[in-house]
């Protein structure tokens, strides 16, 4: 299974352990709605996993 698919099949559960895991690194979070903590996250794996998904040259690959 490619890393793209894996993150998009899995993405709640995914979303769940980030936000399980900002309350733990960051005890101020506790008053913090689900969605507060979670802030762009979905956003930034959806836009990982285009840029996974894009064809790119050897030499973009070796900017990156």
């Amino acid at each position: 299974m490619r890393l793209a698919d894996f993150i998009l099949r899995d993405m709640e559960r995914i979303l769940v352990q980030w936000e399980a895991f900002a309350r733990e690194i960051q005890p101020s979070t506790a008053n913090m709605t689900p969605l507060a903590l979670r802030n762009h996250a979905k956003q930034m794996m959806e836009a990982i996993c285009k840029d996974l998904a894009t064809a790119q040259s050897r030499a973009a690959q070796v900017e990156k």
